[in-house]
């Protein structure tokens, strides 16, 4: 069965290798889109005070992961963009922070990129401190947020009326050019980039965003700018039919898991309502067989092997749960068995003395169990013999099939645990 992540993944793949939307001439050429990004990153250098990257190398061949169209082309993550990590950890401590207050600066957490919600949280830290040492991991309106170690690369773009906040360690700031579709970037560093970070980040147990010098040289596909919204809309329409088509494959999967036992009930419940067999005029009646275990029982306490029972009311309309053939007849438990029989035997014989954890689903009697003496057992057991059936009274073991039809008993006769409720 195809998973829908595995759908999800190929969709991905496809928009950002060209095979998703189409190619049109139209589109701006993408030369010029590069160019607009040069000039794009270079404001907002200027306006975030942020440090200009040294040049590039060349994308060699070898670093292409896959084919794009010719009027795509790639660039670096470092191109389309200007990335600043939160403050190295003793620059900003638990220590540093102030409860919040007209002179105090938010610090924003992973946990407000993992849950998209800019009011979480409640570490502030001095204005006065802020302006001498933390202004340059400022945050604001229209910029993107990641979360940067554990639960890596989730993203939040900060909306408008934000308070005057920083990042903290566990979070870098991203803020990309006007020439990239936002949502393009970002449905490709979740699919791609998210994972190469995991791939690359040096092997501690918590894995990070890897350095700047590998991350900001990952590469990016880039198409003219009318095409990436074009991926967009695409991938949102295909994950809107996969987020339902998951939804039936959950349920079959789940149908699957229990088909099983659900199969296996269906058949019982069809066999004891009588639609599994075909009822034949030749069959012998039940009325007479029910006679005929009534006179047994009669003819037992008589010998008096067993002790009169209480006579049992009447089955009512209300007591069936569901409709028989017309041939067959229901009848209560007790009065077709006899219940915690007691067993009559020679003192010096052996007996099988079954404890708790060998009764099993059609205990056959090919367990190694202790032979007794009758008499040392005949007093403080439950007593059976073969073809009784015993179940368990506790419900523990009653839901783990603690039940037995018993056979090959030594002498025919068994004794075992208290904890069961026996009928011949």
């Amino acid at each position: 069965m195809v998973l829908a992540q595995d759908l999800r993944d190929a969709v991905l793949q496809a928009a950002f290798s060209g095979n998703l939307t189409e190619q049109l001439t139209s589109d701006t050429n993408v030369q010029i889109t590069i160019d607009i990004i040069k000039s794009e990153k270079n404001a907002l250098i200027k306006k975030k005070n942020a440090r200009d990257d040294v040049n590039f190398p060349e994308i060699d061949e070898d670093e292409k992961a896959f084919l794009i169209p010719e009027n795509w082309s790639w660039a670096r993550i470092g191109d389309v963009g200007i990335y600043k990590k939160g403050p190295f950890g003793s620059a900003l401590t638990k220590s540093m922070f102030i409860p919040k207050s007209d002179d105090s600066i938010k610090v924003y957490e992973q946990k407000n990129a993992i849950q998209k919600d800019f009011s979480l949280g409640d570490y502030y830290i001095s204005k006065e401190y802020y302006e001498d040492k933390m202004k340059s991991f400022t945050v604001e309106s229209g910029d993107l947020i990641v979360s940067c170690a554990g639960t890596i690369g989730e993203t939040y773009v900060m909306p408008d009326n934000i308070e005057l906040g920083i990042i903290n360690q566990a979070l870098m700031r991203m803020n990309i050019v006007d020439s990239v579709n936002i949502d393009y970037f970002l449905k490709y560093f979740d699919h791609i980039l998210k994972e190469e970070a995991r791939k690359k980040s040096k092997g501690s147990a918590i894995k990070n965003i890897p350095p700047f010098d590998i991350f900001k040289k990952m590469l990016i596909p880039l198409p003219p700018i009318e095409e990436q919204q074009r991926i967009v809309d695409r991938i949102n329409e295909l994950m809107k039919k996969i987020d339902e088509y998951e939804k039936v494959e959950k349920g079959l999967l789940a149908l699957e898991q229990r088909f099983p036992d659900d199969m296996k009930n269906a058949l019982l419940q069809a066999a004891m309502q009588g639609k599994l067999t075909e009822q034949l005029e030749s069959d012998s009646s039940v009325d007479e067989m029910l006679d005929s275990i009534k006179e047994e029982k009669k003819q037992l306490i008589k010998e008096k092997k067993i002790k009169k029972e209480k006579t049992l009311p009447p089955i009512e309309e209300d007591d069936i749960p569901f409709d028989i053939p017309d041939n067959w007849r229901w009848e209560r438990f007790a009065n077709i068995a006899i219940l915690n029989p007691r067993n009559s035997l020679d003192d010096a014989l052996e007996i099988s003395f079954i404890p708790m954890p060998l009764i099993s689903t059609r205990f056959d009697g090919s367990h190694e169990f202790e032979i007794k003496k009758w008499k040392d057992v005949k007093k403080g057991y439950t007593h059976f013999a073969n073809g009784d059936i015993a179940i368990a009274k506790i419900t523990p073991c009653f839901e783990n099939s603690k039940a037995a039809i018993f056979s090959g008993l030594k002498n025919g006769i068994g004794v075992g645990t208290t904890e069961l409720h026996v009928a011949r």
